[in-house]
């Protein structure tokens, strides 16, 4: 390849023309809006447009410098479909619809050319992932098709097939320009009513109670109802002042553009090879050359300066070189070709690389739009329209957890952290996605009371919610690392240890992480009666499981309410939720009078003790015993030298309990379990162990098998439901529609008949050779024939269990259908549904 003479040559910057642009005078601002967006790169400009279509025409959107002028501009301009996961796949295919309607709406081109994709690959691993996100795709109407190393070459000529073994084609993928598509966006937005200001930075935010009330800009003070956080390399220092957490590092990503070839095919497909993290797009004859460097090399750790605008930075030919031959070995036309243009810009990049939707934890009325680490352009239209969505009608109108801001903590915007995790986050962009990956970078960051115990014991730690969470245990003389494959992992027969000795005798497991939030006050008792599904007013002492519904009857949080005395109350909910959890509990509980909501996740350690000898081996540690409950919680358990907090789990198939204790007596809770368990050390539970436990018992999984989308007829949550009396709560109303008209889905159990066949989720369900839902939640076979999946299956409103038992049904799993049977359907309550009665009538 050949260098070009100069290494940024600006006139390819864009910003030449708006760089003079003098700055507005306040008659040009106005003083007031309902929304503010802050931002007006390809994000910003998409959620201005979005809101208009839907209606909100008062609309302010804000861009300091000018239009695209941060990363928008330098996108390599994919339009890719195929995402990891079904709601990312949705949202990146609304914007493949919108490209061609937006061009007809506004008459202005975005460039917009559906050229089809090739990815390939010569590592197994690898093709039997495409394998997976086809099936994905395949059920959403995505046409894929499986290719092998000749079929790609005759779709991309110019490709060099050694060492491939096959790929997957999308014939509908296409390509645009991000400045273009900006442009159509602002025009789009602008004819909607929506107001757009160029050169004027917002400077600070007024907020009062939570709720934003104005920004400050360089132009003056405007009022306004709603902030839209779009500012991309900046999201994460603005507004940090007032509280505003956000994980985002800015990192530098470059690529390359040939000088025109005329051997180059005009109409090329977009080519990937992830092997070697390469993306490829022609236009004009010219070939565009992505790479996604490994370990990323930091940009701004300090905070991207003010007037950071159409800047490119200064090429790292020596970190490009490998990936560049990798490429010219690749595509062998590359070697000679002459370069245009090497562009070196940033990128911010999130935690875990997918980007952040959605209201901040903290505040009322302030949203965000960020962290999309390249993929902007691909994911602006879905992004824009759901998070227009979500600000207008309270809710998207999918469930988009997978992407919501609530996902993060608080500590992972911490610099430290960030300047760790952000180098190896971005590298993984094309890397594997192995079932359950783990980061290696900014660990340790949160640790159990009960961490140096279970290392010792030899656990192989994974990573929820910053916590170190024991995923498996080691016998003595291996290695606790972890292994990854899409078939049985090397560390199956240690977790399928664990899980058999919770399935015959007794285990303990961790679970210290879980999110932990006391509600206190004089009004606390009629606050959560006021917002609970169940019934949380029990005796003192006792406990309840409890959906939180939304308006549409969703279930937007799932937890044990225990009712520690009179104005006092322990919640007990999932790690990966606790700051989704609270700031819902802050929320919901803001209008009541007397109550104070408290996270207090970090003071307390719980151990689950399951098994058929659990509720003997608590005695033998000094425990009374269950015949002084009155119903499912013991306030003052004494257990050795430790007063806990126990409660028992009724969903299992075998008896469950967790203790929870302050966290200073945890390693002596622990030890005295092990002595009573009549074991030398007792058997630790990890944590695929345990979640094969609780999916062989159907126990649904609030993330996983219950999301805000999912409501409790559908997911066999309707025994926790209480809508005896008068008494009200968000979602009732929406509740009693739905069990007046019968669920059109339910929740199922399926076990595969392959024994060596491995579900990770997202896998479609077929009924009768037809796709009737997805796996929500899976678990590998480690005490169970097959493994197990837990998915919606789409039925009448009226059908009883016959309907599910007679019909033949399979999973695909890699493309290919494999036998499963139905092992029932979820029910809270473990009934028994015989096959000729109303599943409604049953579990009501």
């Amino acid at each position: 390849m050949n260098a070009p003479d100069s290494e940024t040559p600006r006139g390819e910057t864009p910003g030449g023309e708006n760089s003079g642009k003098p700055l507005p005078d306040r008659a040009q601002v106005p003083d007031r809006a309902q929304v503010v967006v802050i931002g007006a790169g390809v994000i910003g400009s998409s959620v201005a447009y979005h809101l208009a279509r839907m209606g909100c025409r008062d609309v302010l959107l804000l861009e300091r410098k000018s239009i695209a002028c941060g990363t928008s501009w330098h996108s390599l301009g994919v339009v890719g479909l195929l995402r990891a996961g079904p709601s990312l796949t949705r949202l990146a295919m609304e914007t493949a619809r919108l490209l061609p309607e937006l061009e007809r709406e506004t008459g202005k081109s975005t460039g917009y050319s559906v050229r089809g994709s090739i990815n390939v690959t010569g590592e197994p691993a690898r093709l039997t992932q495409f394998r997976r996100v086809a099936d994905i795709g395949r059920t959403l109407g995505l046409e894929v098709q499986e290719v092998d190393a000749a079929e790609a070459k005759r779709l991309w000529p110019l490709l060099n097939g050694e060492g491939l073994i096959g790929g997957i084609h999308l014939p509908t993928e296409g390509q645009c320009n991000p400045m273009d598509l900006t442009q159509a966006l602002i025009a789009g937005a602008r004819a909607g009513g929506v107001t757009i200001r160029e050169q004027v930075a917002v400077t600070d935010l007024d907020v009062q109670g939570g709720r934003i009330v104005a920004v400050e800009t360089s132009a003056g003070r405007i009022a306004c109802e709603q902030v839209v956080n779009c500012t991309g390399l900046w999201a994460r220092d603005f507004a940090r002042d007032k509280g505003a957490q956000l994980p985002l590092q800015a990192v530098e990503h470059n690529y390359l553009v040939t000088e025109f070839q005329e051997q180059v095919p005009e109409g090329l497909p977009i080519l990937r090879d992830p092997d070697i993290t390469l993306t490829v797009r022609e236009d004009a004859r010219q070939l565009s050359v992505g790479f996604n460097e490994r370990v990323s090399k930091l940009f701004a750790e300090e905070g991207v300066p003010e007037d950071f605008s159409f800047e490119q930075l200064p090429p790292d030919w020596e970190a490009a070189m490998p990936y560049m031959e990798q490429a010219m070995h690749r595509v062998p036309l590359l070697n000679d070709a002459g370069i245009r243009l090497f562009l070196c810009g940033p990128e911010s990049v999130t935690p875990d690389t997918r980007y952040m939707l959605g209201p901040l934890p903290g505040f009322e009325n302030y949203f965000v739009a960020a962290g999309f680490s390249g993929m902007g352009v691909g994911s602006s239209g879905g992004a824009g329209r759901a998070l227009a969505e979500w600000m207008l009608e309270g809710h998207p109108a999918d469930d988009l957890w997978d992407i919501d801001v609530r996902r993060m903590m608080p500590f992972q915007s911490n610099r430290h952290y960030l300047m760790q995790r952000a180098t190896e986050a971005s590298g993984k962009l094309f890397a594997l996605n192995w079932p359950h990956r783990q980061y290696e970078t900014a660990r340790g960051v949160r640790r159990s009371p009960l961490h140096e115990a279970q290392r010792e014991a030899g656990a192989c730690f994974g990573c929820v919610a910053g916590w170190e969470v024991a995923d498996w245990f080691a016998p003595e003389g291996v290695e606790p690392r972890h292994h990854y494959s899409f078939e049985r992992p090397a560390w199956f027969p240690y977790a399928q240890q664990e899980a058999q000795a919770a399935m015959q005798s007794v285990a303990f497991a961790d679970r210290s992480h879980i999110g932990k939030i006391l509600v206190l006050g004089p009004g606390a008792d009629a606050a959560l009666t006021g917002i609970c599904a169940n019934d949380p007013s029990v005796p003192i002492g006792t406990a309840v499981l409890t959906p939180l519904l939304n308006e549409r009857g969703g279930t937007e949080a799932l937890m044990t309410i225990v009712r520690h005395g009179i104005g006092e109350f322990l919640l007990l909910s999932e790690s990966a939720t606790q700051v989704r959890d609270f700031d819902l509990l802050r929320q919901r509980l803001a209008g009541w009078p007397g109550v104070s909501v408290v996270d207090v996740t970090s003071a307390y350690a719980a151990i689950e003790v399951t098994g058929p000898e659990a509720t003997d081996t608590l005695i033998r540690a000094g425990w009374r015993g269950p015949g002084v409950l009155e119903r499912n919680a013991d306030a003052a358990a004494e257990i050795g030298s430790a007063t806990a907090l126990l409660i028992r789990e009724d969903r299992l198939a075998v008896p469950s309990w967790t203790a929870v204790v302050p966290s200073e007596f945890a390693a002596d809770l622990l030890a005295t379990l092990h002595v009573a368990a009549r074991r030398e050390r007792g058997s630790l539970l990890g944590r695929h162990a345990r979640h094969f436990v609780r999916t062989l018992s159907r126990c649904a999984v609030w993330s996983q098998a219950v999301t805000s989308g999912d409501t409790p007829l559908e997911a066999g949550l309707a025994s926790l439901v209480d809508v005896t009396g008068e008494r009200k709560f968000v979602g009732r109303g929406a509740y009693l529609r739905q069990f007046e008209a019968g669920p059109e889905r339910r929740l199922a159990a399926f076990m595969l008949d392959d024994p060596e066949a491995v579900l990770i989720g997202h896998e479609p369900i077929l009924r009768s050779g037809k796709p009737v839902g997805a796996v929500e939640q899976a678990a590998y076979a480690l005490a169970s024939p097959g493994a197990i999946g837990l998915g919606y299956v789409a039925c009448q409103p009226d059908a009883v269990l016959g309907y599910f038992a007679a019909a033949d049904y399979e999973i695909l799993v890699a493309g290919r259908p494999v036998p499963a049977r139905f092992e029932g359907l979820v029910a809270c309550d473990g009934a028994q549904h015989s096959d000729d009665a109303p599943l409604l009538a049953v579990e009501s």
